[in-house]
């Protein structure tokens, strides 16, 4: 594979990562620079993982995750969607938990830092990067520069979240309501998508 074929297909893996990760900003209520890192961190980590796994567990694991991967993705996105769209309609505010002295507080007044789910954030990087296990099982066949390729899928991943990250707070700043629901909506379409694909 080439150079450019290895980078459309990063981008192309990197997708539902980023749309879930858009979808994880709207909740914030401002910018947060670490929690974005952390959240293109598990996206990029696992998006570079499983193509190494495919690689290396070859195609008789693949037909099995291919049988089973797509409902338990469906119901681990739709989940975390509809429970996104819940608490918008109720205005939950559990994701968000007080830190005295924190920068937000002091530029505007007000305390509200993102509380990072980790469990949830796992369940949604392994759930978004299992399609990049079967191009590990290509990687295999087409004898492809394995640290190279998942280094810049890995990369792309990385770059692609931490910008949806972004923008999903500078939408849910504005839009809060609204845009933890879209972002449900968008987790249980991704959801869909997986089984009827």
């Amino acid at each position: 594979m080439t150079l450019i074929e290895i980078i459309v297909l990063s981008i192309a893996l990197s997708l539902d990562a980023s749309a879930v990760s858009l979808s994880s900003g709207v909740k914030m209520p401002h910018f947060i620079v670490k929690k974005a890192l952390i959240f293109a961190f598990a996206f990029g980590f696992f998006q570079a993982l499983m193509p190494i796994l495919g690689y290396f567990l070859g195609e008789a694991v693949a037909v099995y995750i291919d049988k089973y991967s797509s409902p338990i993705v469906c119901v681990i996105l739709a989940f975390i969607g509809g429970k996104m769209i819940v608490d918008a309609i109720r205005e939950k505010d559990d994701d968000f938990t007080c830190i005295k002295d924190c920068d937000h507080c002091v530029s505007k007044g007000e305390c509200k830092i993102i509380r990072i789910d980790y469990k949830e954030l796992l369940l949604l990087a392994i759930s978004t990067s299992i399609d990049a296990f079967a191009v590990g099982v290509t990687f295999s066949l087409l004898k492809v520069n394995l640290i190279a390729s998942v280094s810049i899928i890995g990369l792309i991943t990385f770059v692609m979240c931490f910008v949806s990250v972004w923008i999903g707070s500078k939408f849910g700043e504005k839009y809060k309501k609204l845009a933890s629901i879209i972002g449900g909506i968008v987790l249980i379409a991704i959801g869909l998508r997986v089984v009827i694909a």
